[in-house]
């Protein structure tokens, strides 16, 4: 890769961090392209050398906190619960971590169809539990004829529901206690039927 590829990584990967940053100040809402560019240290015009929107920048927040989780959660050791514990609970801790006021602007941009970045991130979250009831299958821990799509889907209404119920309580709900409570109590269950006696 040469040093024009590099600069141009580096200011990508600079305008990304800088509205990483602003998300978890501010929340979603409350910056703009030029705060972005300001807090990156780099011209205006280059938000738009990578970018589109706004909008664009969240999903690559998105995709680069949960690609490392995505990994982790595929490769460690451990049942197909343990692994989905692991990424429910990490996933959901990243939301905690952005804070309240960002998970409630962020709920209100998904209440907008015209608005994308919060689908992506759900259409993201269901990739990664597919993949992990997919390798689940593949190990023989679970039998062929799971019905992948419709427990994929249940879990993750579980998920965005404890994050709409966060939000809606205005943080009197503990997101993180009901992950722990829903991963510890019930997602086994979702299984009983298509474990294979190992």
């Amino acid at each position: 890769m040469g040093k024009r590829q590099d600069a141009a990584l580096e200011t990508q990967q600079k305008l990304i961090d800088a509205a990483r940053t602003l998300i978890l100040e501010r929340g979603f809402n409350n910056f703009n392209v030029s705060d972005i560019t300001e807090k990156a240290g780099v011209a205006k015009g280059s938000f738009y050398t990578y970018f589109e929107h706004k909008e664009d920048i969240i999903d690559a927040v998105t995709h680069q906190n949960i690609y490392p989780l995505r990994e982790k959660s595929l490769s460690m050791e451990g049942s197909v619960t343990e692994k989905l514990s692991h990424y429910l609970y990490e996933a959901m801790s990243q939301i905690v971590e952005y804070g309240l006021v960002s998970a409630q602007n962020w709920m209100q941009l998904g209440i907008n169809p015209g608005n994308v970045c919060v689908l992506n991130k759900m259409q993201l979250d269901m990739r990664v539990v597919t993949e992990i009831l997919q390798s689940s299958v593949k190990s023989g821990e679970l039998s062929n004829d799971i019905p992948i799509d419709s427990i994929q889907h249940c879990i993750i209404a579980e998920f965005y529901g404890i994050v709409v119920t966060w939000c809606i309580s205005n943080g009197s709900v503990s997101a993180i206690e009901c992950i722990e409570y829903y991963n510890k109590n019930h997602l086994s269950q979702l299984f009983s039927d298509y474990q294979k006696q190992l």
